[in-house]
């Protein structure tokens, strides 16, 4: 009794004593090991009466002083162990140095991974460049042979030799992070389970162990990690209710770190290690285009290579021998060949490959991969501007000579995997058609004409409608009428018969309409201002009515009525009534031209010209083309005979004669035969030769006043791309990467946070085990049978006693 007393003395002098030490007081009179009270350093609900499980808000044994002096108690309690470092320790009782350095080493840890977490988020983020090699710590892992004695091969070994290594550190270094940062979310998780354990509303049995395995994704489907914390007191349903809430918070809370802590592994591992992109170099914009100088005849200096400005004044078009004769002589007979064989193989001509040709350092191809000469609907063929590939051999030029000076723009470059120039510039597409049959010129001044070709379109009623195009500088000034023949010269040498020479007559046609044609007597009639010959002088046309007709109705969707069209006529000079016309209409996009510039070297090999994207015909403006940049691709003068050694005249007198005798003889001719596709062959490839000679001006962008919107004045950027290893956002799955690791990073300093404020010490899960097996049962589980779902929502309070060690207590 005397020892009951002098307890009891103790308890009453510290709850009138706010500044007293804590400690806790047993019940000496049962001798029983269980706390009567519990301070509030120990227990987070302040003391507590152990009869009635509620806990007492005041120092006085009365319990009349209000729960103000309580908090304030606590507040300096918590300052005071924050101020002295005390951790999980009851008050006047130091904590060891291993409890100590375990506390910070733990915050340490949380602060600590945050570190490499935002350095990946910084080097994808700002897509940061590695090089040739993964594994480039100096930048300068060269990887294409320039300013080296070592081939290709052997720096691409090397780097994968390096990358291989490298990229299997890496996965080691992630598993480590993932590792590092599991750590931190179980210790988080502990900490909120201990403040909840040690709160007033104590912690559902079933949530005791959640820190041990909420990591594995299964615990998250078992049903009572959710129906644990529904358990309503009837007593008192708010206050319950707010309880539950609070419960459900920390279900759904543990629920998403599980998530957080499985996915962080593979993002950190996508996000550490570099991916092979191709990465464009800033550009830079030199200049801004203006227009093309097709309309006019080649003039200047700059307008043809190797033509002089006074071969081009005197129309000398001969000057484009020795280099465009030979490109155009050259791409007839590749095409020649191939078709051959395609033929010889029953193959189609969709199958073959354009033949290349060569501008300077670089060759390229006209985009011939869509026709199919059968198909007579209209097409767009693709021809490369030779004089942006000038300008993109020059920057290739420039690239070896400079790619080792550390001052030049080009330094760094060698640093890649594979690496193209690229600048920007026009492209023209040529859609074309072909038509032959009778034909007529009308010859309505010494400058103008109108060329008609009967049967180009018949209607359902059977009408037959000729198209007739204006030319002659009388209408345009581009309109220039251009002739040139073959076989009159130099044919002495063909064993006879020879061919009959045939004549080539080319121009620009502004405006085109349809008339109607009449063969009912079995002679052509054609209406009164479209004759065969010259027009009478007192003919009365209206000729801006007649050209600006409307299309016959019914008109297919393959026949147009288009203006600016270029004209080419093939006839037998000896008979010019029947012709054979390659139509074409001149079409200027803009485009990206690119050469790889790898494993080439600017004295020993042709770089390939490699398009980008092709324009789309909807963005295209048509343009008008001289007929003298047609006697150009030629290399012939107005008027003059093309020389029979050359291959492509041979080829065009031979393959003209030889449709105009099926003609004469069947009234038609082979469309699947050798004859019809060369004649395409010859009329594409001349055409497309003659649309890549085309020049344009430029202006200074920072000075002509030219608004940036304006499509077609686009400025010409200039830059490479560089396919490197490097980090970057440029996938769905380093996006999720990135916001997985985001959320790691706030949780990681989320636990620093918590773990000092809440400063909790950590127990090894053998003392729960022990205090369990200690736990006096008191009925906590009576009526719960063995059902999981129900044992798991009983609440228990934790607490220390004087030895530190857990106790368990029923709420």
């Amino acid at each position: 009794m005397d020892n009951y007393l002098n307890v009891r003395s103790q308890y009453e002098s510290v709850s009138t004593s706010p500044n007293s030490n804590d400690y806790e007081l047993y019940n000496t009179e049962y001798h029983s090991p269980e706390p009567v009270y519990s301070t509030p350093e120990t227990y987070f609900g302040g003391f507590h009466d152990r009869d009635q499980k509620k806990p007492i808000r005041g120092w006085s044994d009365s319990s009349k002083d209000s729960g103000t002096q309580s908090i304030v108690h606590r507040l300096k309690s918590r300052l005071s162990s924050l101020s002295v470092g005390k951790i999980g320790k009851a008050k006047g009782q130091p904590h060891t140095f291993k409890q100590r350095f375990f506390f910070w080493s733990s915050i340490f840890l949380s602060l600590l991974w945050c570190a490499p977490a935002v350095a990946l988020l910084v080097l994808n983020g700002t897509g940061t460049i590695v090089g040739a090699s993964a594994w480039c710590p100096t930048g300068n892992c060269q990887g294409i042979p320039v300013g080296t004695d070592k081939s290709l091969q052997e720096l691409v070994t090397k780097a994968d030799h390096d990358t291989h290594d490298f990229i299997g550190g890496l996965q080691f270094v992630a598993k480590a992070m993932e590792v590092w940062f599991t750590y931190i979310v179980v210790t988080l998780v502990y900490i909120l389970t201990s403040m909840l354990a040690r709160s007033e509303h104590g912690l559902p049995i079933g949530y005791l162990l959640t820190y041990m395995e909420f990591t594995d994704v299964l615990s998250l489907f078992k049903p009572s990690h959710w129906t644990s914390a529904n358990h309503l007191d009837n007593h008192d349903p708010y206050k319950e209710a707010h309880r539950v809430r609070k419960f459900y918070f920390f279900a759904f809370g543990v629920a998403f770190l599980c998530v957080i802590a499985n996915l962080i592994g593979p993002s950190v591992a996508v996000l550490m290690i570099p991916t092979v992109q191709s990465v464009p170099t800033s550009s830079t914009f030199p200049e801004r285009f203006a227009a093309m100088l097709s309309a006019a005849a080649p003039q200047g200096s700059s307008a043809i290579p190797y033509c002089s400005a006074e071969d081009l004044a005197k129309e000398d078009w001969n000057c484009t021998s020795g280099t465009y004769d030979y490109s155009l002589d050259s791409l007839i007979d590749y095409a020649y060949s191939q078709l051959q064989q395609d033929f010889l193989t029953q193959g189609n001509l969709t199958n073959g490959v354009a033949p290349p040709t060569q501008e300077r350092a670089l060759s390229f191809e006209f985009n011939v991969s869509a026709i199919n000469p059968k198909d007579h609907t209209q097409y767009a063929v693709w021809a490369p501007n030779r004089q942006t590939i000038r300008l993109l051999s020059q920057d290739q030029e420039d690239y070896y000579d400079n790619v080792t000076n550390p001052n030049s723009p080009y330094a760094g470059f060698a640093n890649s995997i594979t690496l193209a120039l690229q600048r920007q510039g026009p492209i023209t597409g040529v859609t074309q058609s072909l038509w032959w049959g009778n034909q007529t010129i009308t010859k309505v001044d010494q400058d103008r004409e109108i060329h008609c070709y009967q049967d180009w379109w018949v209607s359902d009623g059977g009408q037959d409608y000729a198209k007739c195009f204006r030319a002659g500088t009388g209408w345009n000034s581009s309109s220039v009428i251009s002739q040139f023949t073959t076989g009159t010269t130099d044919s002495g040498w063909i064993a006879p018969p020879a061919p009959e020479p045939i004549i080539s007559t080319s121009f620009f046609s502004d405006n085109a309409t349809f008339v109607l044609s009449d063969w009912s007597t079995g002679n052509l009639k054609m209406p009164p201002c479209f004759p065969n010959g010259t027009l009478p002088a007192n003919s009365n046309c209206d000729w801006d009515t007649l050209f600006s007709a409307a299309p016959p109705a019914g008109m297919p969707a393959n026949t147009t009525q288009r203006s600016n069209a270029f004209i080419v006529e093939n006839a037998n000079m000896n008979d010019t009534s029947i012709g054979f016309v390659f139509e074409s209409y001149i079409e200027v996009g803009f485009t990206t031209y690119a050469v790889d510039v790898t494993n080439s070297s600017f004295s020993s090999s042709f770089g390939v010209v490699q398009i980008n994207d092709l324009p789309d015909l909807s963005q295209t403006v048509p343009v008008a083309m001289n007929s003298s940049w047609y006697l150009a691709t030629w290399s012939v003068k107005d008027g003059y005979d093309v020389s029979y050694f050359r291959w492509p005249a041979r080829a065009l007198q031979q393959t003209i004669m030889d449709l105009y005798d099926q003609v004469v003889q069947d009234g038609t001719v082979d469309y699947d035969g050798i004859d019809y596709l060369n004649w395409w062959q010859l009329g594409s490839y001349s055409v497309l030769q003659a649309a890549s000679l085309l020049p344009y001006n430029t202006t200074n962008p920072n000075t002509d006043g030219v608004s940036d919107s304006d499509s077609f004045h686009p400025q010409f950027a200039k830059n490479a791309v560089r396919q490197v290893y490097t980090f970057g956002l440029n996938s769905r799955t380093s996006i999720l990467g990135v916001t997985v690791l985001g959320f790691g990073i706030i949780i990681a300093m989320i636990r620093a946070i918590i773990g000092v404020w809440a400063r909790v010490r950590h127990r090894e899960p053998i003392e729960l085990l022990v205090a369990a097996m200690k736990h006096e049962h008191k009925s906590e589980f009576d009526g719960c049978g063995t059902s999981e779902q129900r044992m798991a929502k009983i609440r228990f309070g934790i607490h220390d006693d004087m030895e530190e060690k857990i106790k368990f207590t029923k709420l």
